[in-house]
């Protein structure tokens, strides 16, 4: 992942983290016990009674509140906003309110509580925090975050304030309008920040930032991927992706395609290309009855495509592919290491096929395979199809490096060497592919499942297992090839699709989950893919194989739109927590002074 896509991913992934049901429900309670425990300390400091209609009334006040906002979510705002703010997250607001106030009114209660000064006014001070707190709070999130958030934002203010005044009739006139006039000043504040914000990310993004923000939520959340998918490709940039693919004609019991599009797999979710192994399975199975497996090639997100229209048209062009070499020829699967690289290579015909792997790893660069086959060219070799194997992650913000990327390049460069002079046999070929009943997506395993791919000749075999995921842990690929190893195989090369099918489907570190995080899967992965290439192998017959490729002309999202969306996404990520604070403590601050200035 890039980093600006990990800047991104680190933001998003902090959205809407208040927990469970049970959780937020406990926790309001505590947050409410709180509240009213120092709201009574503060009244019988100033001899109300218990029993007494002001202590009654602070007591249900909050309790209010989120009636009020419950009914206005459910019943008067539309399902959009319902979805986003359910009970358990309305609950989960109300503890950046109560809590606050609480200490506010503690604080209050030690300093001034018995003050002969302030006990005219005390009685109102739990309300006026409250209720400062509330509108500091929804003119924080409600703009962001809802359809035609300012006017929702400013008529629930609207409502909250007459329903204080109904509730604080018995106060002095002019007490209550100094109160007032406050929550007018602290609804304003949050609005002022983001016109800022607004002012500022516009011009560099062509669009509102709270659009793309609200498009997130919206696909997140609401599975509507339509919003965002029309705001990214109003910033996207033409380009020209190079199409490879590889038909084993003779493979049983259809065809068996080998799809490798120089472009990258995301978003995330079902946004643009995520799901293109998937899609492109179903599409090349319907159209030419094929059976395919995709492979991740060096690229990243820059080359997402924006929408799944861009998605369609790109396949559409697969079907005129045209243009095939016939090769019934291929070597013996070669591997080098240098340092913590190893490339495995392939030579069929004059053509070649590299698998890349590192210790660790994530999306090598374009680059990298421009390289590589600038120095096959240079070697005499027609092609190079370049696969980012992306099979080994234990940190999710880990890149790699310029050490790293130089050591794959040295290891590539030496398979190319070695494959000038490999032989070339007839062979065989098989394949099958799974999909195990206990993995889905939210384990970290794709639409496309699992599809192993066995080639014989007649001196060695060897299996190239593709697993439809974003990567996956440490150590597990090795140990599927260790296990498959053991079936008397040669050379096992374990490559995932890298899909983003599997991300943001739920709140984890990095917004997806790596194949195999939970342990307990390992074992089901492992005999899963040994169970596929046993199978394959049985399957196998002699083969041929068909090279086709195209450049075919798409829009991508490109290195710009990330790196702006991520400009503006930081600057007002790093912005909005002083603002936060300080705003919050300018309405607290009020809520507690205002009403000693009688209008």
């Amino acid at each position: 992942m890039s980093e600006s896509s990990l800047r991104l991913a680190s933001l998003y992934e902090q959205l809407f983290t208040f927990g469970s049901l049970a959780r937020v429900t406990f926790l309001f309670i505590t947050a409410y016990l709180l509240y009213s425990s120092s709201s009574i300390l503060l009244l019988l400091s100033i001899g109300i009674g218990i029993g007494s209609i002001p202590v009654l009334t602070i007591f249900l006040y909050p309790l209010l509140l989120l009636l009020v906002d419950l009914v206005l979510i459910q019943v008067v705002f539309g399902r959009r906003d319902r979805h986003i703010f359910s009970p358990r997250r309305l609950m989960g607001k109300y503890l950046f309110i109560l809590l606050p106030s609480s200490a506010v009114l503690w604080i209050y209660y030690l300093i001034l509580g018995f003050s002969p000064q302030v006990r005219s006014i005390i009685s109102i001070i739990p309300v006026a925090v409250v209720l400062y707190s509330k509108l500091f709070i929804d003119a924080v999130i409600y703009f962001p975050m809802l359809k035609n958030g300012l006017a929702k934002q400013w008529a629930t203010a609207l409502i909250v304030v007459l329903l204080t005044y109904l509730l604080l009739g018995f106060v002095d006139i002019g007490l209550l309008s100094s109160v007032l006039v406050g929550a007018a000043i602290v609804s304003a504040i949050p609005n002022i920040f983001y016109g800022y914000l607004e002012a500022r990310g516009r011009p560099i993004l062509g669009e509102s930032p709270f659009g793309y923000l609200r498009a997130y939520i919206d696909s997140w959340m609401l599975g509507d991927s339509s919003y965002m998918e029309e705001l990214l490709e109003k910033s996207s940039v033409d380009y020209k992706v190079r199409v490879h693919m590889l038909i084993f004609s003779e493979s049983r019991p259809n065809p068996l395609a080998l799809l490798l599009p120089h472009l990258h797999f995301g978003p995330f979710k079902d946004i643009g290309s995520s799901a293109f192994p998937k899609i492109a399975s179903e599409y090349l199975y319907l159209t030419k009855s094929l059976e395919t497996g995709v492979f991740h090639t060096p690229s990243s997100h820059e080359l997402d495509l924006p929408s799944k229209r861009e998605v369609e048209r790109m396949l559409g062009e697969l079907l005129s592919l045209s243009g095939a070499e016939l090769c019934n020829k291929i070597s013996n699967m070669v591997v080098e290491e240098f340092g913590d690289s190893r490339v495995y290579g392939l030579r069929i015909c004059n053509n070649l096929l590299l698998f890349i792997e590192y210790e660790e790893m994530e999306d090598i660069p374009i680059d990298i395979s421009r390289d590589l086959v600038s120095y096959a060219r240079s070697r005499g070799f027609k092609d190079v199809l370049v696969v980012d194997c992306h099979n080994s992650l234990s940190n999710k913000r880990y890149i790699m490096d310029e050490e790293a990327l130089e050591e794959v390049l040295v290891a590539g460069k030496k398979v190319i060497d070695r494959l000038k002079f490999e032989p070339l046999h007839r062979f065989k070929v098989g394949y099958f592919k799974v999909y195990p009943g206990g993995l889905s997506v939210r384990d970290g395993l794709g639409s496309n499942g699992i599809l192993a791919i066995y080639l014989e000749t007649i001196e060695e075999s060897s299996a190239v297992i593709v697993i439809d995921s974003n990567n996956m842990v440490k150590g597990l690929g090795k140990e599927i090839a260790k296990a498959v190893r053991g079936l008397g195989i040669d050379t096992v090369v374990v490559a995932t699709t890298d899909t983003h099918e599997v991300a943001a489907l739920e709140l984890v570190e990095g917004g997806y989950k790596l194949l195999g995080e939970d342990p307990r899967l390992w074992r089901l992965i492992i005999d899963s893919c040994v169970m596929a290439v046993d199978m394959a192998r049985r399957n196998a017959r002699p083969a041929g194989i068909e090279t086709m490729s195209r450049e075919v002309g798409v829009k991508v999202l490109g290195y710009d739109l990330l790196e702006r969306l991520s400009r503006v996404s930081v600057y007002s990520a790093r912005l909005f927590k002083p603002f936060f604070v300080s705003g919050y403590t300018i309405a607290l601050f009020m809520s507690i002074f205002l009403p000693h200035i009688v209008i």
